[in-house]
Protein backbone atom coordinates (compact mmCIF):
# COMPACT_ATOMS: atom_id res chain seq x y z
CA UNK A 1 0.00 0.00 0.00
CA UNK A 2 3.30 2.50 0.94
CA UNK A 3 4.28 1.62 -2.59
CA UNK A 4 1.29 2.33 -4.26
CA UNK A 5 1.14 5.50 -2.40
CA UNK A 6 4.49 6.71 -3.48
CA UNK A 7 3.95 5.74 -7.42
CA UNK A 8 0.89 8.02 -7.13
CA UNK A 9 3.29 10.97 -5.60
CA UNK A 10 5.97 10.76 -8.01
CA UNK A 11 3.71 10.44 -11.32
CA UNK A 12 1.33 13.82 -9.81
CA UNK A 13 4.96 15.20 -9.18
CA UNK A 14 5.77 14.96 -12.68
CA UNK A 15 2.33 15.57 -14.76
CA UNK A 16 2.72 19.46 -12.34
CA UNK A 17 6.23 19.85 -13.68
CA UNK A 18 5.29 18.71 -17.66
CA UNK A 19 2.08 21.38 -16.97
CA UNK A 20 4.74 23.73 -15.65
CA UNK A 21 6.91 23.79 -18.77
CA UNK A 22 4.43 26.04 -20.58
CA UNK A 23 6.71 29.25 -23.10
CA UNK A 24 5.63 32.00 -23.79
CA UNK A 25 6.83 34.83 -26.56
CA UNK A 26 6.54 38.28 -26.36
CA UNK A 27 7.68 41.62 -27.92
CA UNK A 28 8.42 45.13 -28.19
CA UNK A 29 9.53 47.28 -29.85
CA UNK A 30 11.50 51.41 -29.58
CA UNK A 31 12.51 53.95 -31.96
CA UNK A 32 15.46 55.39 -30.07
CA UNK A 33 15.89 59.22 -30.35
CA UNK A 34 18.21 62.03 -28.95
CA UNK A 35 15.61 64.25 -28.90
CA UNK A 36 13.66 61.99 -26.10
CA UNK A 37 16.64 62.40 -23.72
CA UNK A 38 15.12 64.19 -20.45
CA UNK A 39 18.76 66.03 -20.98
CA UNK A 40 19.67 68.38 -23.46
CA UNK A 41 21.79 66.21 -26.29
CA UNK A 42 23.28 68.69 -28.97
CA UNK A 43 25.52 67.96 -32.55
CA UNK A 44 24.69 64.18 -32.11
CA UNK A 45 23.91 62.53 -35.31
CA UNK A 46 22.29 59.11 -33.96
CA UNK A 47 18.84 57.27 -34.50
CA UNK A 48 18.19 53.48 -33.66
CA UNK A 49 15.61 50.79 -33.73
CA UNK A 50 15.12 48.58 -30.85
CA UNK A 51 13.26 45.28 -30.58
CA UNK A 52 12.91 43.69 -26.96
CA UNK A 53 11.92 40.19 -27.11
CA UNK A 54 10.35 38.41 -24.02
CA UNK A 55 10.71 34.24 -23.88
CA UNK A 56 8.98 33.40 -20.59
CA UNK A 57 8.43 30.32 -18.72
CA UNK A 58 5.06 29.95 -17.31
CA UNK A 59 3.99 27.76 -13.63
CA UNK A 60 1.02 26.11 -14.02
CA UNK A 61 -0.83 28.81 -12.19
CA UNK A 62 0.36 31.11 -14.84
CA UNK A 63 3.20 32.46 -12.55
CA UNK A 64 6.74 33.57 -14.59
CA UNK A 65 9.35 31.41 -13.45
CA UNK A 66 12.01 32.19 -15.52
CA UNK A 67 12.50 34.36 -18.95
CA UNK A 68 15.26 35.62 -21.21
CA UNK A 69 15.53 38.87 -22.54
CA UNK A 70 16.65 39.63 -26.32
CA UNK A 71 18.58 42.97 -27.18
CA UNK A 72 18.02 43.98 -30.87
CA UNK A 73 19.07 47.47 -31.57
CA UNK A 74 19.86 48.39 -35.10
CA UNK A 75 21.56 51.84 -34.40
CA UNK A 76 22.96 54.87 -37.05
CA UNK A 77 25.87 57.03 -35.74
CA UNK A 78 26.91 60.18 -37.88
CA UNK A 79 30.38 59.83 -35.81
CA UNK A 80 32.21 57.07 -33.84
CA UNK A 81 30.94 56.09 -30.31
CA UNK A 82 31.82 54.19 -27.83
CA UNK A 83 28.22 52.77 -26.31
CA UNK A 84 28.86 52.27 -22.80
CA UNK A 85 25.47 51.30 -21.83
CA UNK A 86 22.09 49.53 -22.70
CA UNK A 87 19.39 49.17 -20.28
CA UNK A 88 15.75 49.01 -19.65
CA UNK A 89 14.15 51.58 -17.44
CA UNK A 90 11.38 51.92 -15.33
CA UNK A 91 9.80 55.36 -15.94
CA UNK A 92 7.22 57.25 -18.13
CA UNK A 93 8.53 59.77 -20.84
CA UNK A 94 10.12 62.90 -19.60
CA UNK A 95 11.72 61.02 -16.17
CA UNK A 96 14.64 59.65 -15.23
CA UNK A 97 13.97 56.06 -13.71
CA UNK A 98 16.69 53.49 -12.46
CA UNK A 99 17.65 50.21 -14.34
CA UNK A 100 15.90 47.20 -14.20
CA UNK A 101 17.02 45.10 -16.63
CA UNK A 102 21.21 45.15 -17.49
CA UNK A 103 22.45 44.28 -21.07
CA UNK A 104 25.60 43.73 -20.43
CA UNK A 105 27.45 46.52 -21.61
CA UNK A 106 29.52 48.44 -19.50
CA UNK A 107 32.14 51.45 -18.48
CA UNK A 108 34.58 48.46 -18.84
CA UNK A 109 32.74 46.20 -21.12
CA UNK A 110 31.78 48.78 -24.36
CA UNK A 111 31.18 48.31 -27.86
CA UNK A 112 32.99 50.59 -30.27
CA UNK A 113 30.21 51.93 -32.91
CA UNK A 114 30.09 53.92 -36.24
CA UNK A 115 28.10 54.48 -39.12
CA UNK A 116 25.12 51.20 -39.23
CA UNK A 117 25.12 48.28 -37.74
CA UNK A 118 23.57 45.78 -34.75
CA UNK A 119 23.88 45.24 -31.27
CA UNK A 120 23.03 41.56 -29.89
CA UNK A 121 22.47 40.81 -26.18
CA UNK A 122 20.41 38.07 -24.54
CA UNK A 123 19.97 38.52 -20.51
CA UNK A 124 18.52 35.63 -18.38
CA UNK A 125 16.53 36.29 -15.63
CA UNK A 126 15.62 34.11 -12.37
CA UNK A 127 15.29 36.39 -9.65
CA UNK A 128 12.14 37.21 -7.87
CA UNK A 129 13.05 41.26 -8.14
CA UNK A 130 13.27 41.08 -11.98
CA UNK A 131 10.80 38.63 -12.49
CA UNK A 132 8.31 41.63 -11.23
CA UNK A 133 9.59 43.51 -13.98
CA UNK A 134 8.91 41.42 -16.73
CA UNK A 135 4.99 40.95 -15.53
CA UNK A 136 5.33 45.21 -15.46
CA UNK A 137 6.45 45.17 -19.03
CA UNK A 138 3.89 43.07 -19.83
CA UNK A 139 0.53 44.41 -17.69
CA UNK A 140 2.18 48.33 -18.88
CA UNK A 141 4.89 48.54 -21.39
CA UNK A 142 4.63 52.31 -21.69
CA UNK A 143 5.88 52.74 -17.85
CA UNK A 144 9.55 51.36 -19.19
CA UNK A 145 11.80 52.66 -21.56
CA UNK A 146 15.19 51.47 -23.42
CA UNK A 147 18.17 53.84 -23.11
CA UNK A 148 21.43 53.62 -24.81
CA UNK A 149 24.40 55.55 -23.01
CA UNK A 150 27.81 56.83 -24.83
CA UNK A 151 31.31 57.80 -23.35
CA UNK A 152 30.41 61.65 -24.62
CA UNK A 153 26.74 61.37 -23.79
CA UNK A 154 26.91 59.22 -20.28
CA UNK A 155 23.13 60.19 -19.21
CA UNK A 156 21.85 58.74 -22.06
CA UNK A 157 22.24 59.67 -26.26
CA UNK A 158 18.89 58.34 -27.11
CA UNK A 159 15.61 56.85 -25.86
CA UNK A 160 11.98 55.91 -26.46
CA UNK A 161 9.28 54.00 -24.11
CA UNK A 162 8.19 50.33 -25.24
CA UNK A 163 5.57 49.66 -27.78
CA UNK A 164 3.60 46.30 -27.93
CA UNK A 165 4.73 44.64 -31.60
CA UNK A 166 3.99 42.39 -33.49
CA UNK A 167 6.36 39.25 -34.65
CA UNK A 168 9.99 40.93 -36.12
CA UNK A 169 10.05 40.84 -39.59
CA UNK A 170 13.79 39.67 -39.86
CA UNK A 171 16.38 42.68 -41.10
CA UNK A 172 19.57 43.38 -42.77
CA UNK A 173 22.64 43.06 -40.65
CA UNK A 174 23.88 45.11 -43.65
CA UNK A 175 21.21 47.98 -43.75
CA UNK A 176 18.37 47.30 -41.34
CA UNK A 177 15.81 46.68 -43.90
CA UNK A 178 13.95 44.18 -43.82
CA UNK A 179 14.35 41.21 -45.85
CA UNK A 180 12.18 39.06 -48.37
CA UNK A 181 11.35 34.96 -47.79
CA UNK A 182 14.26 34.07 -49.23
CA UNK A 183 16.06 36.06 -46.68
CA UNK A 184 17.45 38.48 -49.24
CA UNK A 185 17.66 42.07 -48.68
CA UNK A 186 15.80 44.02 -51.42
CA UNK A 187 17.83 46.98 -50.62
CA UNK A 188 21.43 47.02 -50.70
CA UNK A 189 21.21 43.18 -52.55
CA UNK A 190 22.52 41.36 -49.44
CA UNK A 191 21.78 37.67 -49.17
CA UNK A 192 22.58 34.81 -47.04
CA UNK A 193 25.71 32.82 -47.33
CA UNK A 194 24.92 29.39 -48.99
CA UNK A 195 27.65 27.06 -48.32
CA UNK A 196 31.48 27.66 -46.81
CA UNK A 197 33.21 31.12 -47.42
CA UNK A 198 35.00 31.86 -50.42
CA UNK A 199 39.01 32.39 -49.85
CA UNK A 200 40.11 35.86 -49.51
CA UNK A 201 41.25 37.70 -52.91
CA UNK A 202 45.18 37.77 -53.56
CA UNK A 203 46.51 40.96 -54.21
CA UNK A 204 46.57 41.26 -58.36
CA UNK A 205 43.94 38.21 -58.36
CA UNK A 206 40.90 39.29 -60.84
CA UNK A 207 37.31 38.53 -59.76
CA UNK A 208 36.37 35.23 -60.93
CA UNK A 209 40.17 33.82 -61.13
CA UNK A 210 41.19 31.09 -59.58
CA UNK A 211 44.17 32.07 -56.29
CA UNK A 212 47.78 31.31 -57.54
CA UNK A 213 49.01 27.90 -55.71
CA UNK A 214 52.21 29.31 -53.56
CA UNK A 215 55.58 28.43 -55.11
CA UNK A 216 56.90 25.27 -53.16
CA UNK A 217 60.22 25.76 -51.04
CA UNK A 218 63.41 25.11 -52.42
CA UNK A 219 64.37 21.46 -52.13
CA UNK A 220 61.04 20.33 -51.69
CA UNK A 221 60.54 17.56 -54.31
CA UNK A 222 57.94 17.83 -56.89
CA UNK A 223 54.73 14.87 -55.57
CA UNK A 224 54.69 12.50 -58.63
CA UNK A 225 51.80 12.76 -60.97
CA UNK A 226 49.73 9.80 -62.34
CA UNK A 227 49.60 9.30 -66.26
CA UNK A 228 46.42 10.52 -67.76
CA UNK A 229 44.49 7.59 -68.11
CA UNK A 230 41.27 7.43 -70.03
CA UNK A 231 37.90 5.51 -69.75
CA UNK A 232 38.76 2.84 -73.28
CA UNK A 233 36.06 1.02 -74.59
CA UNK A 234 35.00 -2.42 -73.28
CA UNK A 235 37.53 -5.04 -74.48
CA UNK A 236 36.98 -8.80 -73.50
CA UNK A 237 40.97 -8.60 -72.90
CA UNK A 238 42.01 -5.72 -70.59
CA UNK A 239 38.74 -5.17 -69.35
CA UNK A 240 36.85 -1.60 -68.79
CA UNK A 241 39.74 0.59 -67.48
CA UNK A 242 42.91 -0.15 -69.33
CA UNK A 243 44.89 2.79 -71.66
CA UNK A 244 43.40 3.34 -75.27
CA UNK A 245 47.00 3.33 -76.44
CA UNK A 246 47.57 -0.02 -74.87
CA UNK A 247 44.02 -1.93 -75.97
CA UNK A 248 45.05 -0.36 -79.55
CA UNK A 249 48.24 -2.05 -79.53
CA UNK A 250 47.01 -5.08 -78.35
CA UNK A 251 44.26 -5.06 -81.49
CA UNK A 252 46.76 -4.19 -83.92
CA UNK A 253 49.00 -6.70 -83.15
CA UNK A 254 45.79 -9.64 -82.60
CA UNK A 255 44.42 -8.25 -86.34
CA UNK A 256 48.71 -8.39 -88.08
CA UNK A 257 48.39 -12.20 -87.23
CA UNK A 258 47.33 -14.39 -90.16
CA UNK A 259 44.27 -16.99 -89.83
CA UNK A 260 43.07 -19.40 -92.46
CA UNK A 261 39.63 -18.69 -93.65
CA UNK A 262 37.30 -21.09 -92.64
CA UNK A 263 36.06 -23.80 -94.85
CA UNK A 264 32.61 -23.08 -95.49
CA UNK A 265 29.64 -25.86 -95.35
CA UNK A 266 27.48 -25.35 -98.39
CA UNK A 267 26.41 -28.25 -100.97
CA UNK A 268 27.98 -26.64 -103.62
CA UNK A 269 31.65 -27.33 -102.03
CA UNK A 270 30.97 -30.58 -101.12
CA UNK A 271 33.44 -33.12 -102.81
CA UNK A 272 31.33 -35.82 -104.91
CA UNK A 273 31.41 -39.33 -103.23
CA UNK A 274 33.05 -42.08 -106.40
CA UNK A 275 30.96 -44.71 -107.41
CA UNK A 276 32.31 -48.24 -106.83
CA UNK A 277 34.28 -49.55 -109.85
CA UNK A 278 32.88 -52.29 -112.00
CA UNK A 279 35.76 -55.55 -112.18
CA UNK A 280 37.10 -56.17 -115.28
CA UNK A 281 36.96 -59.85 -116.93
CA UNK A 282 41.10 -60.62 -116.02
CA UNK A 283 40.28 -59.79 -112.35
CA UNK A 284 37.02 -62.16 -112.05
CA UNK A 285 36.94 -64.63 -114.86
CA UNK A 286 35.13 -64.48 -117.80
CA UNK A 287 32.36 -66.30 -116.14
CA UNK A 288 32.15 -64.32 -112.77
CA UNK A 289 32.08 -61.63 -114.99
CA UNK A 290 29.23 -62.54 -117.07
CA UNK A 291 27.13 -63.12 -114.37
CA UNK A 292 27.55 -60.07 -112.89
CA UNK A 293 26.83 -58.20 -115.91
CA UNK A 294 23.73 -59.94 -116.97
Amino acid sequence: MKGSANVLATALFLAAALRADTTETRYFSAALSPANETHAVTGAAASGQATMTLFLRRSDAGAILSGTVYFHVHYNFGSAVTVTGLHIHQGGAGVDGPIRIDSGITDTNTVAAQGEGNLFRAVEVSGGAELMVLSGILAGPAGFYVNLHTSANTGGLMRDQLKVAEQPVPLCNKCGKPLDVRGRCRSCGASPTKGPAKPPQRPGQKPGQAPARAPAAAGTPKPRQAAPRTLAAKDPDFGMFDDEAAVAKQRASRASKTVPPPVPQGKANRKPTPKPKSPSPEEVGEDEFWELVE
